[in-house]
């Protein structure tokens, strides 16, 4: 159920994404969350009119976010929540951390060495080389990648 209702929570709209971040903590769940929807200041008393009503409104999207966890699991990909013990420790240290990262694999995302590749939407071929020469060469000292986008398509 947490799962389910983090990813509700990510398809939220109009609102700064540390506001998010900080009812989550605050709150201790996306679960507490929803359930506290309609008192969402009592957890959050700074929380924005757009929060608010975004939250007022987030059953018109569970219908959708189970479609989403469904193919997360036909397709072997895990959801981690933010209060799920392999969140990236460092990672939930920033005001504005995702609430909920999508995985697939196998790592220890708390790892002390910690290599991460973020792309650019037009890659060349000259950028891709050095990526994957990059990668070829640190792999004997890192234990994980990590990738914000398609590998070496964007």
């Amino acid at each position: 159920m947490e799962s389910l209702n983090s990813i509700l929570l990510t398809r939220l709209t109009r609102f700064n994404l540390s506001e998010l971040a900080e009812l989550y903590k605050r709150a201790g769940s996306a679960t507490a969350v929803i359930e506290h929807k309609r008192d969402i200041r009592e957890i959050l008393p700074e929380a924005s009119t757009h929060l608010i009503q975004a939250l007022k409104d987030i059953d018109s999207l569970r219908e959708w976010a189970e479609q989403e966890l469904e193919y997360d699991r036909l397709h072997n990909i895990e959801p981690i929540c933010m209060n799920d013990e392999r969140y990236p420790q460092r990672l939930k240290e920033c005001p504005d951390a995702p609430i909920l990262l999508y995985y697939l694999g196998n790592a220890d995302l708390n790892n002390r060495h910690v290599i991460n590749i973020i792309g650019t939407r037009h890659c060349t071929t000259y950028g891709q080389d050095i990526i994957r020469s990059f990668v070829r060469e640190l792999k004997h000292f890192a234990q994980m990648y990590s990738s914000s986008v398609d590998w070496l398509t964007e």
